[in-house]
């Protein structure tokens, strides 16, 4: 974020109300907001009571639930010194995703063998706000929240739902629909929202004029439910209010009141979606029901593969008559470019009509297939960051083909995407998901995409020798099929698990593939684990020519904590040359990004790198403080310091104890383990600059 700052211009601002390091975005409203001003100003007092720690804002899907939270965290953000946070826990499908969700939410990484709630715990030292979007989407997950409120004392939870969670503190707001009837000669809320709706749509009604009976008669037919009114009121371009109270009327009795078994104002909201869609055409209908098999939304390319499919018209024309009828959202902040998603309540009434249509499943399996053919090009591609990028944003939609693949004989074919999109589940954010996703697969005869991926998972949480037998038998399958880029793939792992001679002779075969295939990727890999292979045969000298190398592809690959590493890496082998200053400047540049993306392993071994610099300079005092803070985060992750380093944390403590003497040095490394991430960031960044 930048000022513009000019000589007699005001520069003297408040700080932004904004989400702060990598923390999701909260999601952003084209139209303005109508009508609870007043319930903003409540909620926003309740929520800055210290006594409030969990705020439920309960209603039926269409109510506005999720706009009233964005707008309540924004009026109150400035309340809470840790920022405010959003978690849109539509994209999940199960329980068992909320850690995960709030993890993303919160911008930090899941990592090692950590239980991901305590790592968010960890994260959250000052008063916080976290929303969470939709949680009847997961309701099963109650006692996940209670947990993560009874441990985390500056944390306050914004919640929506169609049910309570009905845990302890848990403090309720019920929603109600907007107001039809004037009161001391006010517009009512429904008749303001209907108005300012139908001048989005370029016709001006004055509510008091020979129009606002007609007004009022359509917000009283559709209860107050705002969703409701957004889809009539998109109607006003082709009809008059008055013809369009009329033809509602007609149509509402014809529909009928919904479901009887549903809630009243349920019944309502489906009926009033009922009418909105028979006045589309029946493709721009099938269009709208087959948009449903992707919670994250489509991007146009998707759009055009799979759910217009067999369509007559353009795809864009089709899509374009949704977002014109308020039935499909516009968003353009994510990776890839433009999507188009349904809210909640519009994809599971659309998911519902398309599995009465019979077209589910021919759906989903065209997505399948759409999958097979993007991923491998994503996965094999010169511009794999940023195809990556957006595979990420894809994952809720990956997710869902993934669990429909099991049981509908797909499952082989969702292998091979999910082996083609490695990078995504490898960097650590959803490995869990996809490891406990591939024990449930049943492949036979097991296939090497399969093998390899079980070896993926086995590596990334230190099965060295499950990992090693999964890779060997790969790269068998790999060489049988005649498949070079899995062999080479799974060379780079064999490779990194073998003596240092054979592994760096693998190692060099794969790198040559990758190169001359100009997959930055699979280069940095192999460079990466042919460096280790080079400090485990004590050449010093040429580890560092290779790690120079290794941070220039880094670069080309554009990931950002992938060049952090490269930098980190290059300052351990600057280190073990005895040339500190210049291993200082390189661990800086690793430690700053990975600070900015809250990233706690990458923290924790930058800031191990500041511990054994001070000590150099005998500042034992903070050498000891971060060491302690240090072995704090590699207790909670599950994992320990990167090998190369340990003899030099060693030393450097071994040198501190020996200055201080034990009962001071145990001291200082207690206290250094009751640190908060935030101090100990602090802590090293003031030691560096000292």
């Amino acid at each position: 974020m930048y000022q513009l700052v000019a000589t007699d211009i005001a520069d003297d601002f408040p700080p932004p109300r904004t989400v702060s390091g990598g923390r999701a975005a909260f999601p952003a409203f084209a139209t303005s907001f109508v009508g609870r001003s007043a319930e903003v100003a409540d909620l926003s007092g309740r929520l800055v009571d210290p006594g409030t720690r969990i705020l439920t804002l309960l209603g039926p899907g269409g109510i506005g639930k999720t706009r009233l939270a964005t707008e309540t965290a924004g009026h109150v953000s400035a309340e809470f010194p840790g920022g405010a946070a959003f978690a849109d826990l539509v994209q999940i499908a199960e329980p068992e995703g909320i850690p995960m969700a709030i993890a993303q939410a919160i911008g930090v990484h899941p990592e090692g063998t950590a239980s991901v709630i305590d790592i968010v715990i960890a994260e959250i030292s000052d008063p916080t706000l976290l929303v969470l979007d939709t949680f009847d989407h997961v309701i099963g997950g109650s006692r996940t929240i209670a947990d993560l409120i009874a441990r985390c004392s500056a944390l306050t939870l914004l919640i929506t739902s169609r049910t309570p969670l009905r845990i302890q503190g848990e403090a309720i707001h019920q929603m109600l629909p907007l107001s039809v009837e004037s009161g001391n000669g006010a517009v009512p809320a429904a008749v303001g929202l209907f108005v300012d709706r139908a001048a989005e749509h370029g016709v001006d009604i004055d509510p008091d004029g020979p129009e606002g009976d007609a007004v009022r008669s359509i917000v009283q037919r559709v209860d107050g439910l705002p969703l409701a009114i957004e889809l009539v009121a998109a109607r006003v371009r082709l009809l008059s209010v008055t013809e369009l109270d009329h033809k509602l009327g007609q149509s509402l009795a014809v529909v009928g009141g919904g479901a009887a078994d549903l809630p009243e104002r349920q019944q309502t909201i489906e009926s009033t979606i009922d009418w909105s869609v028979n006045t589309l055409s029946p493709d721009q209908r099938m269009l709208f029901q087959r948009l449903s098999v992707f919670p994250a939304g489509a991007t146009l390319e998707e759009i055009e593969s799979v759910v217009a499919a067999g369509l007559d018209g353009d795809a864009l024309d089709l899509v374009s008559a949704l977002v014109d009828n308020s039935l499909v959202s516009v968003i353009t902040d994510l990776p890839g470019g433009t999507r188009f998603r349904q809210l909640t309540v519009l994809r599971e009434y659309a998911a519902q009509r398309l599995l009465e249509s019979g077209d589910s499943e021919p759906t989903r399996s065209r997505l399948v297939d759409h999958y097979l053919t993007a991923a491998e090009a994503i996965g094999r591609s010169d511009e794999q960051g940023i195809g990556l990028r957006e595979a990420q944003a894809e994952h809720s939609n990956l997710a869902s083909a993934m669990e429909w693949s099991l049981g509908a004989g797909r499952s082989d074919d969702m292998v091979r995407v999910v082996y083609n999109l490695w990078p995504v589940w490898f960097n650590g954010d959803r490995a869990g998901e996809a490891a406990a996703w591939l024990h449930r697969v049943d492949q036979d005869p097991v296939s090497p995409e399969l093998d390899w991926l079980h070896g993926m998972f086995a590596f990334q949480t230190g099965d060295y020798v499950e990992s090693a037998d999964r890779f060997e038998r790969a790269l068998t399958g790999f060489e049988a099929n005649e498949d070079p880029y899995g062999i080479a793939l799974s060379r780079v792992f064999v490779g990194a698990l073998s003596d240092p001679v054979e592994g760096e002779a693998m190692l060099a075969d794969a790198h040559a593939y990758f190169r001359a295939e100009n997959q930055h990727l699979g280069q940095f890999l192999a460079l990466l684990f042919t460096s280790v292979k080079v400090v485990e045969a004590d050449d010093l000298p040429r580890a560092l020519e290779l790690r120079r190398q290794l941070l220039e592809d880094a670069r080309a690959l554009g990931y950002d904590e992938v060049v952090a590493w490269s930098h980190w890496n290059l300052a351990n082998a600057l280190m073990g040359l005895g040339r500190i200053d210049e291993a200082a400047e390189e661990n800086r540049i690793a430690f700053e990004t990975f600070a900015a993306l809250r990233y706690h392993e990458g923290i924790s071994s930058a800031s191990e790198n500041v511990a054994i610099f001070a000590a150099s300079n005998e500042q034992w005092e903070p050498a000891v403080l971060i060491h302690g803070a240090c072995e704090a985060i590699w207790d909670r992750l599950g994992v320990r310091g990167w090998w190369e380093i340990v003899p030099h944390i060693a030393n450097a403590m071994s040198a501190a104890r020996a200055s201080l003497g034990d009962g001071e040095y145990q001291r200082l490394e207690a206290q250094g383990r009751t640190l908060a991430v935030d101090d100990l960031v602090e802590l090293a960044q003031a030691t560096m600059s000292s």
